[in-house]
């Protein structure tokens, strides 16, 4: 299944397929009208839509010539707007440029109508006796028509992609999708987190090593234990999205001692590549978010609207994550397999790889900054308004951060007051009174210091 799965996911991503079926398509098309044509002799088209054999082999040769040329700047349309957002953002944001639908679409129709074209053209007679196949020449000309509102609409798809809003929300879409399909929702808003993975036996196990680098591209777990012994202990070294070197470990097991041939077929369900495969793992859209925020604020640009916009992506994508069950550290299957995975991506690494980089990049700017605790803050009430206060941590963490970081930048003293007030009006209340019970007194330029090892406010007010 993960084999036809993945054969699928490379031809709906391979350049090739898409126009080959347009292509294939026009070559039919040519063939019914031609065979309309030498059934019906141009009834079906008036007589002032006729054409002689001498103008439809001109109008047709311009008309091959136009298509492929149309094609061509087309792509480079394409390219140059892909070019500039990668230049100013990152080339992470623009990956699937060449893989989108319809962007594959566009072209692959260019090309079909160009095929049809040829098609007609190749039976065209080259005296002015015989009368030209009049339906054939004028369904082209059709098609060459339609092809200039298509063009149209392609450039300005092409410059719309690129816009920061539209990057945000195709990436946003993509890692809700992710998280949809690789993480279940809890069964319960106050569901606890799974234990901690337990420490892997004593003694050296037997280490499963990769043969050549790349990038994890696929790990198949499930077929991956199958080809194992029952009651042995696996240690995952990699997860998906990570690069590994050539010799180094894949996995460890304990419990068994294993042949070259299941060291092969372990080893065969963890899939190496030359490049990453962002559709399989939620932390690399994240990432592309934060690219496009970090970059908006770069290269003397400091776009901080744009950031605006990518920080409501970025909540969007944390508040569909923060009621989805994260993978545990470690489980145990139906044929006591206990499977360690130390690599696996938690709750407190998602919000450190979304925010320790934004924090960086917008200490400087108060607008940014009040922003990021405005997001913070909600998601930590939301979260601790349902009891997931081991998720909430992390993010009080970084709004303390933030306020520190903005406070070791040289800001006017305005809107280091602005960013330290938001900060305070982010916590809730039952936090300030509680402090204010036990007689306790923060500095005012600190407002988010810790009273807990949970990193929880203390607030002056």
């Amino acid at each position: 299944m993960s084999s036809s799965k993945a054969i699928g996911g490379m031809l709906r991503r391979s350049l090739f397929v898409r126009p080959a079926v347009f292509v294939a398509a026009g070559i039919g098309l040519s063939v019914v009208t031609l065979a309309l044509d030498a059934e019906l002799v141009g009834a079906l088209v008036p007589s002032f839509l006729h054409f002689s054999a001498e103008a439809s082999r001109a109008l047709l040769g311009t008309l091959a010539g136009a298509m492929l040329t149309l094609a061509g700047i087309t792509f480079w349309v394409r390219a140059s707007s892909v070019q500039l957002a990668a230049g100013q953002y990152s080339t992470r944001v623009v990956h699937g440029f060449l893989e989108d639908w319809f962007q594959q679409s566009i072209m692959g129709l260019l090309l079909g109508i160009f095929a049809y074209i040829v098609g007609v053209f190749r039976v065209l007679p080259e005296g002015g006796l015989v009368d030209p196949p009049q339906l054939s020449v004028n369904v082209a000309i059709a098609l060459a028509g339609g092809s200039v509102l298509v063009i149209l609409h392609a450039i300005r798809n092409a410059v719309q992609s690129m816009q920061v809003d539209q990057l945000a929300r195709r990436i946003t879409d993509e890692t809700v999708e992710r998280i949809h399909r690789l993480h279940p929702i809890a069964e319960s808003p106050a569901e606890r987190p799974p234990p901690s993975a337990p420490p892997p036996p004593l003694g050296r196990g037997t280490v499963i090593r990769a043969t050549s680098s790349g990038w994890v591209q696929r790990l198949d777990g499930e077929q991956m234990l199958a080809a194992l012994p029952a009651r042995v202990t696996v240690r995952l070294e990699v997860r998906v999205g990570l690069f590994v070197i050539r010799g180094r470990p894949l996995c460890t097991v304990w419990g068994a001692d294993l042949d070259q041939a299941t060291v092969a077929r372990v080893r065969s369900h963890i899939r190496l590549g030359r490049t990453p495969t962002p559709g399989l793992d939620i932390d690399s859209g994240i990432q592309q978010l934060v690219d496009l925020a970090v970059g908006s604020l770069s290269q003397g640009l400091s776009d901080v609207t744009s950031v605006h916009e990518v920080l409501a992506h970025v909540e969007m994508v944390f508040a569909e994550l923060s009621w989805r069950r994260l993978p545990p550290k470690s489980y145990t299957d139906g044929c006591e397999r206990l499977v360690l995975r130390p690599r696996e991506f938690e709750w407190n690494d998602y919000v450190r790889a979304a925010f320790d980089r934004l924090r960086r990049a917008g200490s400087s700017f108060p607008d940014v900054t009040v922003a990021t605790l405005n997001l913070l803050g909600s998601l930590a009430r939301e979260l601790e308004a349902v009891g997931r206060s081991e998720r909430s941590a992390a993010l009080w963490r970084q709004m303390r951060m933030a306020v520190e970081a903005a406070e070791a930048q040289n800001l006017f003293a305005e809107d280091l007051e602005w960013v330290r007030s938001v900060a305070v009006r982010q916590q809730p209340t039952g936090y300030a009174d509680a402090d204010a019970q036990a007689g306790s007194s923060a500095s005012p330029s600190d407002p988010l210091s810790p009273r807990s090892a949970a990193d929880r406010p203390r607030v002056t007010t």
